[in-house]
C-alpha cells in the first residue's frame, strides 16, 4: 500500500514539473517578444528566437505558442492607465491564438506556412475597432534605418524581416538563404530610397504646435480643483494666444488638451474665436455634441473661413471610449495645404492616411497621457513614423505631454519637443511627399502571405518537424 502511494506521488511530481517546466518555457518565450514592443530596435530581429526554438523541438507547440503569445501581449499592455484588465485581455487572446497557430503551422506545414501566419495574425489585429497593432515588426521603426523596407511592403514587410532573421538563428540548414534573401531586401529598399526621388517640394507655413506636458491625473483633478483647472488654460489657451500674436500661421493644440464643451460659453471657445478673428488659423481636440451624444472630435479652422470644420474621430475602441460615439463622415483633406488628419488612436491604422493619398502632409492629434508611460506610449508613436514610411507622408505628431514631433517622408524625425515638457514646436517649413509602392499598393504583401498560408494549408503535413527543404 505504502509503495503505491509512494508510486503516486511520484508520477504527480513527475507531471508538475513537466507542467511548471512548459508553463516557464513558454512564458520565457514570450518575454524578448514584449521586451521588443517596448525598446524595439534590433532587438525585434532575434525576439521570436526562443519561440521558434520551442515551435521546432517542443511538444505541443500551439499551446506553447499560445501561452507565449498571451505572456507576450498582457505584459506590454499591463499598466495601460486606467484601462483595467478587459483591453490587455482581450488583446492577449487575440496574441494567443495567433502566436499558437504560427506555431502549430511552423511545426507541422513548415517554415513559410509559420512566418505567413505570423504576418497575417498581425494585418488581422491592424483592423479596427478592438485590436491595437502591437508588433515586433513595427518595433524597428525604433530605429529608421531598419525600418526603411516599409516604403515598399509597409508593416508587413518587417514582420516578414524579423521572422526571417529568427529563424535564421534557429535553422542553421537555411540560415545562408534566410540572410542572403534578408541582405537582398535592404538592398532592394536602399537602392530604392536613392533611386525615387521627392514629389514636389517642401511645403512653407508658421506652425506652433502646442504640448501642455501634463498628465492625465491633472484633467481628473481639475473637475474639482480650480487650480487644476488654470494650469491646464495657462499651459495651452494662454501659449495658444501668444503664439497667435508671434505670428503663426496656424496654432495646434493635441486631442482633448482643453476639455470645455464647444460651442459653448467658457474660456476655450472663447479663445479660440479670438484666435481665429486675429486671422491665425487653428486646429484642437474638442468634445463635440451632435443628435445627443459626445463625439471625440477635431476643431479645424482655418484663417479664411467664417465657421470651423469639426472632424470626428471615426474608429472608437469600445470600452476605452464607451463615453462617445464613433464619427460618420467621410475622410477629408483639410484647407490647410492639403492636409490628413488623423485623431489619436486612427494613426495606428494604415487605411486612414491611405484614404487620402492627395495629402501634401498628414497631423495626428492624440493623448499619449492617457495611456501613462505604459509599453503602448512607444507602440502608438511608432505608428505614426510607420505610416509616414508606407506613405511617403510628412507628419506632425502633437500629443499632450509627447512624443510630438515632425517626422519626414523617410521617417526620420526632423524636429520633436521633450517628452512631459511644456514647449511649442515651432515649424517653418514641412518636408516634400516621396513616392512608396506601398502607396501605390496598399496591404500588398499581407494578401499575399495569405495565399500563401493557404497554399501551405493545402499541403500534406510535413510530419515531427520542418526539414530544410521545407523553407
Amino acid at each position: 500500500m505504502g509503495s503505491r502511494a509512494l508510486g503516486r506521488t511520484s508520477w504527480v511530481a513527475l507531471v508538475g514539473a513537466a507542467a511548471l517546466k512548459f508553463f516557464v518555457l513558454a512564458c520565457l518565450a514570450g518575454f524578448p517578444l514584449a521586451l521588443s514592443h517596448d525598446v524595439g530596435g534590433p532587438l525585434a530581429l532575434v525576439a521570436f528566437v526562443p519561440l521558434f526554438w520551442l515551435a521546432r523541438h517542443g511538444e505541443r507547440v500551439f499551446w506553447l505558442g499560445a501561452l507565449a503569445g498571451f505572456t507576450e501581449v498582457f505584459i506590454a499592455m499591463w499598466g495601460c492607465s486606467s484601462y483595467g484588465y478587459i483591453i490587455p485581455l482581450i488583446l492577449a487572446l487575440q496574441g494567443a491564438v495567433v502566436r499558437g497557430l504560427a506555431c502549430w503551422l511552423l511545426r507541422h506545414r513548415g517554415v513559410l506556412a509559420g512566418i505567413s501566419m505570423v504576418v497575417v495574425g498581425q494585418w488581422i489585429r491592424t483592423l479596427p475597432p478592438l485590436s491595437i497593432p502591437i508588433s515586433v515588426g513595427h518595433d524597428l521603426v525604433a530605429w529608421p534605418s531598419l525600418a526603411q523596407p516599409a516604403a515598399l511592403g509597409g508593416g508587413a514587410l518587417l514582420v516578414w524581416i524579423c521572422a526571417l532573421s529568427s529563424y535564421a538563428v534557429v535553422d542553421r540548414f537555411v540560415r545562408p538563404r534566410l540572410l542572403l534573401l534578408l541582405v537582398l531586401i535592404y538592398s532592394v529598399s536602399g537602392l530604392y530610397a536613392a533611386w525615387v526621388p521627392p514629389r514636389g517640394e517642401a511645403t512653407a507655413v508658421r506652425i506652433s504646435a502646442i504640448q501642455g506636458g501634463l498628465p492625465n491625473w491633472v484633467y481628473a483633478q481639475s473637475w474639482i480643483d480650480p487650480k487644476a483647472r488654470q494650469l491646464i488654460r495657462r499651459r495651452y489657451l494662454a501659449v495658444a494666444e501668444a503664439e497667435a500674436e508671434r505670428g503663426a500661421e496656424l496654432v495646434i493644440l493635441p486631442e482633448s488638451a482643453v476639455r470645455e464643451d464647444w460651442p459653448g460659453q467658457n474660456p476655450m471657445a472663447q479663445t479660440y474665436r479670438e484666435i481665429h478673428d486675429r486671422g491665425v488659423g487653428l486646429i484642437a481636440g474638442i468634445n463635440s455634441r451632435r443628435d445627443g451624444e459626445w463625439r471625440n472630435s477635431a476643431l479645424a479652422w482655418p484663417a479664411k473661413q467664417a465657421e470651423p470644420i469639426t472632424v470626428e474621430k471615426r474608429i472608437i475602441v469600445p470600452i476605452v471610449e464607451r463615453a462617445f460615439r464613433a464619427g460618420d463622415s467621410e475622410p477629408q483633406l483639410l484647407p490647410f495645404k492639403k492636409l490628413a488628419l488623423a485623431l489619436c488612436i486612427e494613426s495606428i491604422y494604415p487605411g486612414i492616411f491611405a484614404s487620402m493619398p492627395k495629402a501634401r502632409w498628414g497631423l495626428v492629434i492624440t493623448n499619449d497621457a492617457g495611456v501613462g508611460s505604459a509599453t503602448p506610449r512607444r507602440a502608438f508613436e511608432r505608428e505614426t513614423r510607420l505610416r509616414a514610411l508606407e506613405q511617403g507622408l510628412p507628419i506632425l505628431r502633437v500629443a499632450q505631454d509627447g512624443r510630438s514631433y515632425l517626422v519626414a517622408a523617410n521617417g526620420a524625425i526632423v524636429d520633436e519637443l521633450p517628452e512631459h515638457l511644456p514647449g511649442v514646436l515651432r515649424l517653418t517649413s514641412l518636408p516634400a511627399r516621396r513616392w512608396t509602392l506601398y502607396g501605390q499598393l496598399g496591404n500588398w504583401l499581407a494578401w499575399l502571405s495569405l495565399v500563401i498560408l493557404v497554399l501551405r494549408l493545402r499541403r500534406r503535413p510535413s510530419g515531427h518537424g520542418p526539414t530544410p527543404a521545407s523553407a
